[in-house]
């Protein structure tokens, strides 16, 4: 497979990854608000009980989802990257790409954190601390990513399988 993108991948990685933050954590603002509407209407106990069961765990199940999700989409990449043919003499060209790219991935990682902080939605973003802390660190882990992408994209002479 010839494809040389692996700054391309690792960026679509981030706007993907906080494209789907943001929507959970909207989401979370918008349960909350629905649960608190259902709970004041004239529903049965037993319907109020489900929607708030459900409420209650939303936090919890997309919080882990978003992890599960993280990680998938980063081994999904550098698996792609271990199939790419590419010659070992474009490694140092390769990082210094990784430097360059840290510049718009530090600008997602600070993106979330500035929605995060908004006090809008500050308390469900706080009800997820997974995201939170992952979101806090994609600087690290997309550069981990791509070092580890760069290492097997460069490490087979020839790429072929």
């Amino acid at each position: 497979m010839k494809k040389k993108a692996m700054v391309q991948d690792i960026a679509f990685w981030a706007i993907v990854v906080l494209v789907f933050a943001v929507i959970l954590v909207a989401g979370a603002k918008v349960n909350n608000a629905l649960t608190e509407k259902y709970q004041a209407s004239d529903a049965s106990a037993a319907a109020k009980t489900i929607q708030q069961n459900y409420s209650d765990r939303y936090a919890s199940i997309w919080d882990n989802s978003f992890f599960f999700f993280f990680i998938l989409f980063g081994l999904s990449i550098v698996m792609v990257l271990y199939y790419v043919s590419s010659s070992p003499a474009l490694f140092f060209a390769g990082i210094i790409l990784i430097a360059i790219l840290a510049i718009p991935v530090g600008i997602i990682g600070n993106a979330f954190d500035t929605f995060q902080s908004n006090d809008a939605v500050s308390t469900e973003a706080d009800s997820m601390p997974i995201m939170g802390w992952l979101m806090g660190h994609i600087l690290e882990i997309g550069i981990g990513i791509a070092i580890l992408g760069a290492i097997l994209l460069f490490s087979r002479a020839g790429g072929g399988y």
